[in-house]
This record gives structure tokens, sequence and C-alpha cells, in this order.
């Protein structure tokens, strides 16, 4: 079973970031690996809310787990973080579909290793398999052989989050990149005003990683 990926975004002050950032190379990440996570990963976007933290991770039973609990409640310095944020969400998505740069559907996801993401989040009144179609036919065939192009990965929210209400669309498609994708991210950007799914909102961003801790011995390089 591929890994659940956890997303979680939030806006905060730029003073409070440079504490943040110390915080989650230095305690969070290696936390929640520590405890059974596969990855973590910090992304800085261009456009709000900027922060979005990238997580893979066995099953969303760890988030209700006793040991994710306690440490949480360990991690002092992690309220003072939560504060300053104005905007927070938390996310858990499964991986419905996982395709490689030639296009070719995964059995395996490997574990996300580029450099930046470009994502649309949205929700539509289409059924899983229409989603399913526009995302092979509108996602991944534009992007197929591209340059720079790593993955193409489309993700559902099916669990809640046990501390957080859910904010974000249901639906997730990422196109992950090796290398800046430039206009190259256009392709997803022009999806969110395009008129192939019927979607009831949608937001485009791309993030720039700045930040990750991966177990090795769960993904193959």
């Amino acid at each position: 079973m591929n890994p659940i990926i956890y997303i979680t975004r939030g806006q905060i002050p730029d003073d409070v970031e440079v504490r943040r950032r110390e915080w989650f190379q230095r305690r969070h990440a290696t936390d929640l690996v520590g405890i059974g996570f596969y990855s973590a990963r910090g992304y800085r976007s261009q456009t709000v809310p900027q922060n979005c933290n990238v997580y893979e991770l066995p099953d969303a039973a760890l988030l209700s787990s006793d040991l994710y609990m306690q440490t949480r409640k360990a991690d002092t310095f992690s309220p003072t973080i939560m504060k300053a944020f104005t905007y927070l969400s938390a996310s858990i998505y499964t991986q419905v579909s996982v395709v490689d740069s030639s296009g070719v559907p995964v059995a395996r996801a490997p574990t996300i290793r580029g450099p930046v993401l470009a994502m649309l989040a949205f929700d539509t009144d289409e059924p899983g398999e229409s989603v399913a179609e526009w995302f092979m036919r509108d996602v991944v065939e534009p992007h197929r052989g591209q340059a720079g192009i790593r993955t193409c990965r489309l993700l559902e929210q099916r669990d809640a989050h046990p501390l957080f209400p859910p904010k974000e669309p249901r639906w997730c498609a990422i196109a992950e990149w090796a290398v800046d994708p430039g206009p190259g991210a256009d392709r997803l950007a022009a999806l969110a005003n395009g008129d192939s799914i019927v979607m009831c909102t949608a937001r485009f961003q791309t993030a720039a990683k700045w930040c990750a801790l991966v177990r090795e011995d769960v993904f193959e390089a």
C-alpha cells in the first residue's frame, strides 16, 4: 500500500519563520520520523499560505496513536509555533494514482524527492472515476516526457485529521519537478480555470523545498 500523504499549510510572521525553520529541522522532523513517519519535508510558496509541510506515513491511524500524542505533548515549543499561525490546515490524502515521468502508472509510489511541487487543490461534484480519467488525460498527458518532471500524483482526502477539521479541497493533483518548472507549472495553473472537469473550487500553488528528512530504509533509491 502506498504511503499516506499528510499536508499542512499555514501562514506565519517572518520574524517567527526563522525560529520555526530551526525547530522543524532540529526537533519536529526528527521527532516524527522517529515515531514512524516515512518522511518530513518543508516547502515555501510565494503565495499565501506560504508554509507547506509534506509528510509521508504508513497510515492515518498513526496521527491518532498514543505515541504521536505523547510526542506532540513533549514538544514544548510546538504550541508557540501553532499560536503564531494566522491560517492552519492539516489534510490527510490517499494516493489514488501515481505515474512516473513517462506517464506510466507505478504500483509502488516513490518518495517525493523533487525540489519543487506544483499543486492544484480542488473540489468537484464529479465522481471519482471521472476525476481519475481527467487526471490521466489533462494532467498526466501534458507532463508526459517533459524535461524535469519526476512524477504526477492524484490525491484524495478519505480520512479526517483527529485534531483539525478539514479546510482544504477534497482533491489535489501534484506535479513533482526535479528542476524549477518555470512556465511549465502553468500546465496545472490553467486547469484551475478550465472546463475539462467541473470544479467547485480550485487553488493553484507552487512550493520550493527547503528541508527534507527521509527514511531511506522505506523507499527505493
